[in-house]
């Protein structure tokens, strides 16, 4: 900020001439010149590339077989993205016709996308939870919101396992043994 030394006014750095008393202000090379604003708008352009580019690099596919951060962001990206799509199916106050074919489209993607060994045991219950939300979907669309309870209640309950086979996952990274995952399914 600048302030003017005849009427103590304060100015943005980009002001070259105080609009209240016509003083012109002097270069100084201290401040910068650009305005607040400008350097405003160009941090939050910066903020936005930033965000823009780690987006595209979790969406990226995996491609080796290493259980390594990058990994689990990836993955997470995945279930969360996939998750989404089916809810917003669900979402609508009534179920579209096309509803369970995107819930089919996410299953078979999850059937063929390449995932390290260590995230392995999650492909299971996610299958499991797209079949049910499949059925549940089928059951809504004709009608039979009733009937659709248990199955919900069973998807959700497939979703927690995945959610804490990611947590153990998360845990033991870089060097997750699949012991500690069969562990868990051992468990439930």
């Amino acid at each position: 900020m600048r302030r003017c030394d005849s009427c103590k006014t304060l100015y943005d750095n980009g002001v070259r001439i105080c609009e209240r008393c016509g003083t012109v202000f002097p270069y100084d090379p201290k401040i910068s010149p650009f305005s607040e604003g400008k350097i405003a708008i160009i941090l939050i352009l910066v903020v936005a590339a930033v965000l823009i580019g780690i987006n595209r690099y979790a969406s990226m596919p995996i491609t080796d077989n290493n259980c390594t951060r990058i990994n689990y962001i990836r993955v997470q990206k995945l279930l969360n993205d996939s998750r989404d799509r089916v809810m917003r199916v669900q979402d609508h106050g009534y179920i579209p016709m096309g509803g369970s074919t995107t819930i089919m489209r996410e299953r078979y993607m999850i059937e063929d996308v390449h995932l390290p060994p260590c995230f392995e045991p999650i492909r299971e219950d996610m299958i499991e939870y797209y079949t049910l939300m499949y059925k549940a979907t089928r059951i809504s669309s004709f009608g039979g919101h009733v009937y659709t309870i248990p199955l919900l209640e069973q998807a959700a309950n497939a979703q927690n396992r995945v959610d804490e086979k990611m947590e153990a996952i998360n845990k033991c990274i870089p060097n997750c043994p699949t012991l500690i995952i069969d562990n868990i399914q051992s468990k439930n």
